[in-house]
């Protein structure tokens, strides 16, 4: 038998807290501990679990991603010691609680953009490119997703609705960007948003009213408290009412009452607790109550309230909305450095210790079901604590499947059943609990599962009954493939997937960083790479290989624009690199399979300075 758990602890109704023992004596499972200074009602819950460990190393800058699937990508980061980034990306199945490797990025990445688009994963920039990829869960490869107008790492991120989202701010070899750019996933490309007042990184972006926010963040002189703010009709920017303190790296939780909460990060002094509230409505900014622990971190929103949790401890503190106070939080065994919520008040969490950015650490946080015991709102997955009771006193238990114990004794957990939903088939519904059927398929009560790419429950007269379906699949679903060339449909006979063009046949040229690619179908939705041509010390381009650039961000991370050449950062102005290399012709085109490339004529020419002489 093995016990697995975080360290158990008991909470008053003062938020204080006592750490227990466990006593296993062979039947029973104690937890013991001092508890003659607490304050009924007092509740008993470790509330982490061990989740399986991650597969590879993702260090500080890796991004996780919540999925439509209820899958988590994680991707990218820093490599061990903190130099360099990975490439690497894998899977966690909520189901099993395991991680399994995808197929890799394309480039390394750190401090990039990750969002949902269309049911994939992009992931755009670094400090050190500008490219963006796409990842398909349904045929676990990767494809190029537009390119950023500059190298851009650790920006303000926020999804603006309607399919656009915006990113903010950074910072790159060449220091501290001010600019914006927004993606509009119906063309996969972006566009220039203007600048911000001061250039930043490390900063939050919120969305209030038509309005996007973007807060704080770190510049070159240190961490700043200005806010600006973008109209997203008028597409301007203008100056916001600043924080009182400024801070980076901090946490930023919208709350169930509408305000903003910022709290504890990075100041002048060090790690902060202060805290404040913007109300959106008055667009002013006002004192909340100070996090019991000064911290830099970051928050997630709970039903009740928000989650806080440190990225150098293992402290966590729950902010609770109702009652604008703190409590003490169930502490991990891992340092935090990142986390996703997982939706219901859960949040996967993703360690990496001070010492080492390699750590494949991670634990599951859950947060208290109907029926189970609560001081706090916040402690409740229904956000609502009633007399002691999650739900409140009336409440009966809510959970639908084995209860996660952490204690291995080679038995089956026991099965709480909930209720059974009282809705008929075809009637909206908001989780399966409300369905007499169990099944809630895109809003509705559903006669079964309906989850393949190629069904519905929504269809015309056939409401609550599963169909299938021709053409592109239906809803939140999978797409049939992430290119146009290349795609798939559904053919109405198979449930389960799409049909997709043979392979072989050719895609567009695309680039990957310094490299030009030609592509061909692969007979699963995407076009494969067939051969690669580099265009260092350039930047690729629409799958051309340039021989002229107008800007730095036209060159490769080693090399800047001068005179019109790419050449290496240390080369003196007025040369086109180490050799005086000058570049004559046009650009190469890059065809598909064994394609014929244009020859480019290099002229170098050595220019060595001998006793006031040129030879």
């Amino acid at each position: 038998m093995v016990f697995r758990s975080s360290p158990a602890f008991a909470v008053d109704a003062h938020g204080d807290r006592v750490y227990l023992t466990p006593h296993w004596d062979g039947k029973e499972l104690e937890l013991v501990g001092d508890g003659s200074q607490l304050v009924a009602p007092i509740v008993v819950d470790p509330t982490w679990s061990a989740t399986g460990p991650l597969v590879s190393q993702h260090g500080f800058g890796r991004t996780a991603t919540l999925l439509p699937s209820g899958k988590v990508l994680v991707a990218g980061g820093q490599v061990a010691g903190g130099v360099g980034a990975t490439c690497v990306a894998e899977l966690w199945d909520p189901v099993s609680k395991t991680w399994k490797t995808t197929a890799p990025m394309s480039t390394q990445r750190e401090g990039h953009a990750a969002f949902v688009s269309g049911g994939n994963v992009v992931v755009c920039g670094s400090n050190s490119n500008s490219t963006c990829e796409a990842y398909s869960p349904s045929t676990d490869a990767w494809s190029p997703a537009g390119v950023l107008s500059d190298r851009r790492g650790y920006g303000a991120f926020v999804a603006l609705g309607g399919g656009k989202f915006l990113l903010a701010g950074g910072y790159n070899a060449f220091g501290f960007l001010s600019t914006a750019e927004i993606y509009d996933e119906a063309t996969s490309s972006w566009t220039s948003a203007g600048a911000l007042s001061n250039a930043r990184a490390y900063g939050h972006a919120v969305v209030f009213g038509g309005k996007a926010y973007v807060i704080g963040g770190r510049g070159a002189a240190g961490s700043v408290a200005s806010v600006d703010v973008y109209d997203l009709t008028a597409k301007t920017w203008t100056a916001g009412p600043s924080m009182a303190s400024p801070r980076d790296v901090f946490a930023a939780v919208v709350l169930p009452t509408g305000k903003l909460l910022v709290a504890g990060g990075s100041g002048a002094s060090g790690s902060m607790s202060f805290a404040e509230f913007f109300d959106p409505t008055t667009a002013k900014w006002s004192a909340a109550p100070t996090k019991p622990t000064a911290s830099d971190g970051y928050g997630l929103p709970l039903p009740g309230g928000a989650f806080v949790s440190s990225m150098s401890s293992e402290d966590v503190q729950l902010f609770d909305s109702e009652t604008n106070t703190w409590i003490a939080g169930p502490p991990t065994s891992i340092k935090a450095r990142l986390a996703v919520s997982l939706g219901g008040g859960s949040v996967l969490a993703m360690g990496s210790s001070n010492t080492s950015f390699g750590d494949t650490t991670a634990e599951l946080y859950v947060s208290t079901a109907n029926g189970g015991g609560c001081t706090k709102s916040v402690q409740c997955a229904s956000g609502v604590c009633v007399g002691g009771i999650c739900g409140g006193g009336d409440a009966g238990p809510t959970d639908t499947g084995p209860v996660d114990t952490g204690l291995d004794t080679g038995a089956t957990d026991a099965v709480v059943d909930a209720p059974p939903g009282t809705k008929a088939d075809g009637a909206a519904c908001g989780g399966a609990g409300e369905c007499i059927s169990g099944f809630c398929t895109d809003g509705v009560c559903c006669n079964v599962a309906c989850d393949g790419q190629c069904q519905a429950c929504d269809l015309g007269s056939k409401v609550g009954t599963c169909a299938v379906v021709s053409g592109a699949p239906h809803g939140s679903r999978p797409k049939c493939g992430d290119s146009a060339e290349c795609a798939g449909k559904c053919d109405g006979v198979d449930t389960q997937k799409c049909v997709y063009p043979a392979a072989g046949g050719k895609c567009a040229s695309t680039c990957e960083g310094t490299n030009a690619v030609s592509k061909a179908c692969d007979g699963k939705g995407s076009c494969a790479p067939q051969s690669t041509v580099s265009c260092a010390p350039f930047l690729c381009v629409d799958g051309l290989c340039p021989t002229v650039c107008t800007k730095n961000a036209d060159c490769d991370v080693n090399s800047v624009c001068r005179d019109g050449v790419c050449a290496g950062v240390d080369a003196p102005a007025g040369s086109s690199g180490g050799c005086g290399c000058t570049v004559v012709g046009q650009q190469q085109a890059i065809g598909g399979g064994a394609a014929a490339l244009g020859w480019l004529l290099i002229v170098c020419r050595r220019v060595r300075r001998r006793a006031g002489k040129n030879d």
